[in-house]
């Protein structure tokens, strides 16, 4: 079962996808928690998409691109963090 603020999140997220051109995907603890893995903790949401799209969001919802990314294990070209949502939504592209 999905928690209220995971719930919610993900609502809020694919709202603000409503105009992306290209695929996108909900990918780590997330998605596992999508597909009914149980026990989870899902600490926030990691949403990969083309870079096009990427910063056409990350422009209207108001998100600075994160010059050094979250860390070395993911090399996006794009990366930056809506804080909005209960849970915070990585936005990640161009990997």
């Amino acid at each position: 079962m999905l928690t209220s603020d995971l719930r919610e999140t993900l609502v809020m997220t694919v709202d603000a996808m409503r105009d992306a051109q290209d695929p996108w995907w909900v990918i780590s603890s997330a998605a596992v928690a999508l597909h009914g893995v149980t026990p989870i903790e899902v600490g926030d949401v990691d949403v990969l998409m083309s870079v096009v799209d990427a910063r056409r969001l990350m422009d209207r919802l108001g998100v600075v691109p994160i010059e050094d990314g979250a860390s070395p294990m993911f090399r996006s070209m794009l990366f930056g963090r809506w804080e909005t949502p209960p849970l915070v939504v990585e936005i990640m592209a161009g990997v």
